[in-house]
């Protein structure tokens, strides 16, 4: 999952929209302060040779617009991306379920994408 998140940092368009280079694995660490960031999970669903895992990307901030954006862009690169080459990743796929919801507490909205990834 780094080749996919080195992927997302290369890319102009995402590290514009974050600000930087803010995304992280599970969850945000609390000395880094930003507006908009990723938290990316991920989940093994079968194993054997070929591997399956859900693939969960958090997009968090305060400007919808931005993030919706994100959203866009994260789903162009990755969304059935079979022609890019990643050394161990055979196939990505846009998977239903998501959303979008407002956090009350913190005044954040968060935008959830999931996608199935296959690797060897």
């Amino acid at each position: 999952m780094k080749e996919i998140r080195t992927l997302l940092l290369n890319d102009a368009e995402v590290t514009q929209l974050l600000s930087g280079e803010h995304i992280y694995l599970v969850e945000k660490p609390e000395k880094i302060d930003c507006e908009n960031y990723i938290i990316y999970k991920y989940k093994p669903l079968s194993g054997g040779i070929i591997k399956d895992y859900q693939l969960e990307f958090n997009l968090i901030g305060k400007d919808l617009s931005k993030l919706l954006q994100l959203q866009n862009r994260l789903i162009t690169l990755l969304d059935d991306m079979q022609a890019i080459n990643l050394e161990n990743i055979r196939y990505i796929k846009l998977l239903n379920g998501g959303g979008m919801i407002k956090n009350p507490d913190t005044s954040n909205y968060h935008i959830i994408l999931y996608f199935l990834v296959k690797t060897h």
